[in-house]
């Protein structure tokens, strides 16, 4: 570990490049939500298979992430976000050009094929070129790219689509996510747990890097690790299929145009997405300091919260209600987001970090918003917007519920992983702030 625990200035360089990246990446993602009454106009597609256009990327994402996680735990992590970015960019172009609904739904495989690059290894780059008393901050810095690139994307599509029809902003979202290929292959990669306690496992195994596939599965007997699995998947549930509908309910529930209706849902989840993120990075790190609980506890806490308020933005009758239950509830779900992220940063080896959160990617999603998206839209095909609506946000539920047992298991955690009471279990040494381990 560095004697000093400040970060180096070449660390605020690879965050603002991986932030960028990560801006990109939802943009990428979102901006077909934006113009899917569009398509559904020009193609005559039903909600179930636009439901099945997210869920392709999904399955994408999914596959891709044991491997690259395996691949970042010993190979170059930038030359591999590189070309990840790369891939789903031109497959973003390539969305914009498909001639039917089956070309599109290849181009959105590769989209997350590409995507999942970026999310299993670039919080790894990001949490080894800060200390642990600054983590959560350059994180929560990192994910802000989900709601402002979503934003984006949203406006984006909004925008354009009504202009020039749903194929311009593809073709330009895609070309714009290119820019960036070029600044992370030639990006100096940090050392890998700089700033982490040494590794007597790893040591003790006589590895310097790169964990084994018994290090990987034992990640199973780190019961906070799961319930952040089990947590992440129920908001995923929920959350991908609300997002990826919202612009069409605004259109056919509120009667807001498509162009205004997107831009609404834009801004209001770029500001609440972005205080989020910020506010709670800030709290947990400054919470961290006084106890073990503070991420799983802000967690839980947010949750709750989001719950209620995003019914509120769905059923409230005026615009000033509806926004700003939404807001809320996007405020919230973003912040736990950032503690949890952080979580597993800190609670983490650095030596199978990246392969930590590519479990986390690959399980979410296959218990999560891989059948979630197609289900909810064939329940708004028979029940209609309203009712439809109301069944996507029950998983939340169990987001909290994961949360509030996750307070009852993450101190036995994070004595095990500073061999207070036995064996590591793919877990550092706790004790500071910055995360779950403080």
């Amino acid at each position: 570990m560095p004697a000093t625990e400040k970060p180096a200035p070449y660390a605020y360089y690879v965050l603002l490049v991986l932030f960028f990246a990560n801006l990109m990446n939802y943009v990428d993602r979102f901006v077909l939500s934006a113009v899917l009454p569009l398509i559904e106009k020009d193609w005559g597609i039903s909600s179930a298979m636009q439901g099945n256009l997210s869920s392709a990327f999904t399955v994408g994402f999914m596959l891709a992430a044991p491997f690259v996680g395996a691949m970042a735990d010993r190979r170059s992590r930038t030359r591999i976000v590189a070309v990840c970015v790369f891939v789903w960019s031109l497959a973003t172009v390539g969305a914009g050009l498909a001639p039917g609904v089956w070309w599109m739904l290849f181009f959105r495989v590769v989209i997350g094929l590409g995507e999942a690059g970026l999310l299993v290894v670039g919080p790894t780059l990001v949490a080894d070129s800060f200390p642990r008393t600054a983590r959560a901050r350059a994180l929560s810095i990192f994910y802000l790219g989900t709601p402002l690139g979503g934003a984006f994307g949203y406006g984006l599509g909004g925008t354009l689509g009504e202009a020039f029809g749903w194929r311009a902003p593809l073709v330009v979202a895609g070309a714009i996510g290119v820019l960036p290929t070029l600044l992370i292959w030639l990006m100096r990669e940090p050392a890998r747990g700089a700033y982490d306690p040494a590794d007597p496992h790893a040591a003790a195994h006589g590895r310097a890097k790169g964990g084994s596939w018994g290090d990987y599965l034992g990640l199973t007997r780190n019961r906070t690790f799961l319930l952040i699995v089990l947590c992440l998947a129920a908001a995923s549930c929920a959350g991908t299929p609300l997002m990826h509908f919202l612009p069409s309910y605004m259109l056919k529930v509120r009667g807001v145009p498509l162009d205004t209706g997107s831009l609404q849902v834009g801004i209001v989840a770029a500001v609440a997405g972005t205080l989020g993120n910020l506010a709670f990075g800030l709290a947990a790190d400054r919470l961290a300091r006084r106890t073990r609980k503070s991420h799983a506890a802000l967690a839980a806490a947010a949750y709750l919260l989001a719950y209620p308020c995003i019914l509120a933005g769905l059923y409230a009758p005026l615009p000033a209600l509806y926004l700003g239950g939404l807001g809320l509830g996007i405020f919230m779900v973003f912040g736990a987001l950032t503690t949890l992220n952080t979580l597993v940063a800190n609670v983490t080896r650095p030596a199978i970090r990246a392969m930590a959160y590519s479990a986390l990617i690959f399980c979410m999603h296959l218990f999560g918003d891989t059948f979630s998206p197609p289900l909810f839209g064939h329940v708004l095909d028979v029940a209609g917007q309203r009712r439809g609506f109301f069944f996507m946000t029950l998983p939340f539920a169990v987001s909290a519920g994961a949360c509030l047992v996750a307070l009852l298991t993450v101190e036995r955690d994070l004595r095990r992983a500073a061999g207070e009471d036995g064996a590591a279990a793919g877990l550092p040494p706790g004790g500071r702030s910055g995360g779950a381990s403080a």
